[in-house]
């Protein structure tokens, strides 16, 4: 799963996003080696180089797209523990993804 985020923006809930999803697993296990937290920036390639107009955040898995108007670690983790990783006991949640290596590592 990735959450791109739009490059010119800066904020404190931007820095929280990137240190929850940065964490070692010994100090909580988030998911976060099936997460990758990225600014999206294509201008310069030709392609649809920019999130859309008034979302900070795009959250993507397979055939899933969630955007947001604002950096947010809840919704991030809302939408990464139901469908960026399957990990059956974060939090009793199941799995609602559609990836074919469920469960495995990046």
């Amino acid at each position: 799963m990735i959450i791109w985020y739009a490059p010119g923006i800066s904020s404190q809930a931007l820095d929280d996003l990137k240190a929850f999803y940065g964490q070692t697993a010994g100090q909580a296990n988030v998911g976060q080696d099936r997460v990758i937290v990225a600014p999206y920036d294509y201008s310069n390639q030709g392609v649809a180089g920019e999130l859309p107009a008034g979302v900070q955040m795009a959250l993507v898995a397979w055939h899933r797209l969630q955007t947001c108007t604002q950096v947010s670690v809840a919704a991030a983790f809302d939408f990464s523990s139901q469908y960026g990783f399957y990990q059956p006991l974060l939090l009793d949640r199941p799995y609602k993804g559609e990836a074919p290596e469920a469960g495995g590592v990046m």
